[in-house]
């Protein structure tokens, strides 16, 4: 199954981090002037505030990598309880759009879509069902129009979908009349 791997970013202390955690300091000492000594007893060293502040990025980052092993391990989980041909229709059209970000959130929301029918079956792939409506409207269109209303469409109409369609019932028309 497609995913990608999340990168890692080690926190790194830099001096601006450094120069911030002073002006945070200095800027709580003169919101009270009359108690800025008491304050600046209380405040931890510069190397205090960044090992405190290294302890939970790596926190946070721990946090967020195993929220997202639980996502995909949930999201596979209802992949799996699809039956056999259903869950190989997916899992094909899933590995075959390199366009889906790689990432259990927009997976379940594509599963979430497939399950209450936004895709379906067509010549054994799945499709989104708004697309194949969309087709079958293009080919009634296309099938109850006269010779004349084809020649219009193929020579005025900007959607290239609809004209590619009327040149090919034109050119079955033409062959049906030769035969």
């Amino acid at each position: 199954m497609r995913f990608t791997k999340k990168r890692r970013y080690p926190f790194e202390r830099t001096s601006r981090k450094d120069a911030a955690a002073v002006r945070r300091q200095r800027l709580d000492r003169e919101k009270l002037p009359l108690f800025a000594d008491e304050i600046a007893e209380a405040q931890p060293t510069i190397d205090e505030v960044m090992t405190a502040r290294e302890h939970s990025w790596n926190e946070s980052q721990a946090a967020e990598r195993k929220r997202t092993a639980a996502h995909w391990i949930e999201v596979r989980a209802r992949i799996r309880a699809l039956p056999d041909h259903e869950r190989r229709l997916f899992l094909d059209f899933w590995n075959n759009h390199r366009w889906f970000p790689a990432n259990p959130s927009y997976l379940a929301t594509v599963l979430h879509a497939y399950q209450k029918g936004d895709f379906v079956e067509h010549n054994g792939k799945l499709v989104a069902a708004s697309t194949l409506r969309y087709e079958q409207k293009l080919d009634q269109r296309v099938a109850a129009a006269t010779d004349a209303e084809l020649a219009a469409i193929i020579q005025r109409e900007p959607n290239m979908a609809l004209v590619e369609r009327a040149r090919a019932e034109r050119e079955r028309r033409f062959r049906a009349q030769t035969d």
